[in-house]
């Protein structure tokens, strides 16, 4: 493959990827510097080492695994690393939760208000209330779709630990919405 082939192939994958792994930098350090930093150290990690990957989803998870270690690395810099001893209460649902107002499946109900810019931003405004381990576990699987093995290898935590993180940090974000179903 020539140097121009090759460039204009990276150049389509900079384009399809670039604006989902800026959002989840800017989702893991809170900062558009930051984020826009990590997506330029990501990809041009991404383009040193393209000839070894096999396939575009093999590449969009291990860039999003990139972008994961170097925002990690940077809040590990400025002291905003997750920690082991972060502490998240876990919510009560009470009669009136999802489950008990729609039954297994409310997914419908949220489906209806997906779009809704209030249910967006109480959504947006509990994942940043997280704390930075829980915040971290929940964008690397749900956002990232990294695996659990990926995100041990990346955040420095045992799988179990990261389960028990993205189960606790699920449970605020179903608080929140059954909040929102309950309030509208």
């Amino acid at each position: 493959m020539s140097n121009e082939t090759r460039f204009a192939a990276f150049e389509s994958l900079v384009e399809k990827h670039r604006d989902s792994v800026y959002g989840f930098a800017l989702r893991m350090t809170r900062s558009e510097t930051e984020a826009m930093e990590i997506v330029q150290e990501s990809f041009l990690s991404a383009y040193r080492h393209l000839g070894r990957l096999r396939n575009e989803t093999d590449f969009r998870a291990w860039l999003h695994q990139t972008a994961a270690s170097h925002a990690l690395h940077r809040l590990r810099l400025v002291g905003r690393a997750p920690v082991a001893d972060e502490m998240l209460t876990t919510p009560a649902f009470d009669e009136r939760s999802l489950t008990q107002r729609f039954g297994d499946n409310w997914s419908h109900v949220v489906d209806e208000k997906v779009l809704d810019a209030e249910l967006s931003r109480a959504i947006e405004e509990a994942t940043d209330a997280l704390p930075q381990g829980h915040r971290a576990v929940l964008l690397l699987k749900d956002v990232a779709g990294l695996g659990y093995q990926e995100i041990a290898d990346t955040s420095r935590s045992s799988i179990p630990t990261i389960k028990w993180r993205l189960h606790r940090a699920r449970l605020c974000l179903r608080a929140t919405i059954d909040r929102f179903c309950r309030e509208n």
